[in-house]
């Protein structure tokens, strides 16, 4: 009996030996890009497991797979499930621009497969925005980001400070901090009510991630108004010159070619009267700007007229020439005037 059971035994173990087999690879599970193969063999006996895992700058889609010799060059689970994908390298950024992941403040050097970021405008940039036309995150999509095209943070610019009446067109967008956005244009204008401002400087600027693209700053200057009783009457623009002459005969004695200056012109050009029977011009004072004694004495004919009120001089007699003689800080001035010339209005 004993020996008979000993021979059944070593049959049965031959039959098992038979029908068992080792496990070996296929090339597929080999060429699977990264793969690592813990104890890697040409052969595996039955039930024996490998563990896989991924070379340097990859990552395991299933971290900590198995596999296990079932059968005859038969592994469970299925090796070619197993996968390794890329990690991607920190994304270069724009110099205002950070991002983070995982709640992480600073950045990392690598990122896992699928791994997102956030990107963000950097501590120190207190007046910047994303743009709003690209997204801000990004994923990673086996070594390459996706989108590729990361967010930039954009640095707003600070109103300019601009000279005298300049004013910069009021129908920019701003934000409510007072500054304008990255990529807005303005226009420099004279202020409303100057009549014929000139822009000296740059008309315009964009505004280019923090700073304008033309740094200097515009000055409005004013044009000048042609004086009372020259010709041409008119507004001239700053820099221009003008030549006059006297609107009622008069000469002009310190010549009639002046320059606008921002508003004021070069010469203060007068018109000078020549009086009937002398050779003497004179130039009319503004008796309004002065207090005058209510005396009047003709140079030729009969005396004119002069009306006063309140010691002041309102008009005179059409035709005649008076002299007028006023008092003033300096003594007393002689002035000779003719109606129907500047002074023959209420002045």
């Amino acid at each position: 009996m004993g020996a008979d059971v000993t021979r059944r035994l070593v049959t049965l173990l031959l039959m098992i030996a038979s029908v068992s087999a080792d496990c070996s690879f296929s090339d597929d599970v080999r060429s699977i890009p990264g793969i690592v193969l813990q104890e890697d063999k040409e052969v595996y006996s039955l039930w024996e497991s490998v563990l896989f895992s991924c070379e340097e700058g990859y990552a395991p889609l299933l971290d900590g797979f198995k596999s296990f010799c079932t059968d005859e060059d038969i592994f469970d689970p299925e090796p070619t499930i197993f996968s390794c994908l890329k990690t991607c390298e920190a994304p270069e950024v724009q110099e205002d621009t950070t991002f983070s992941s995982d709640g992480s403040s600073e950045p990392a050097e690598t990122y896992e497969a699928y791994q997102v970021i956030e990107f963000s405008c950097a501590a120190d940039v207190t007046v910047g925005y994303l743009e709003d036309d690209v997204q801000p995150v990004a994923y990673c999509n086996n070594g390459v980001w996706e989108p590729s095209v990361f967010a930039d943070c954009k640095v707003s610019c600070e109103i300019p400070t601009l000279q005298n009446d300049t004013l910069y067109n009021s129908t920019v967008v701003q934000e409510d901090d007072g500054y304008i956005k990255h990529g807005t244009a303005i226009t420099y204008e004279c202020t409303t009510g100057i009549p014929g401002g000139t822009i000296e400087g740059p008309s315009n600027a964009t505004c280019d991630d923090g700073q304008f693209d033309d740094e200097s700053t515009p000055d409005c200057k004013v044009s000048c108004e042609s004086p009372p009783g020259l010709e041409p009457f008119g507004v001239v623009d700053h820099g221009e010159s003008a030549n006059f002459t006297c609107a009622s005969g008069g000469i002009i004695l310190d010549g009639n070619d002046v320059t606008c200056n921002d508003g004021e012109w070069s010469k203060d050009p007068q018109c000078s009267f020549r009086c009937p029977g002398r050779d003497e011009y004179y130039i009319p004072l503004d008796l309004g700007q002065s207090s005058r004694k209510k005396r009047s004495t003709a140079l030729q004919g009969d005396t004119p007229s002069m009306l006063f009120d309140d010691d002041r001089l309102v008009g005179v007699t059409a035709g005649l020439v008076a002299m007028v003689t006023t008092t003033s800080a300096v003594g007393f001035v002689s002035a000779v005037i003719k109606a129907g010339d500047v002074f023959s209005e209420v002045f």
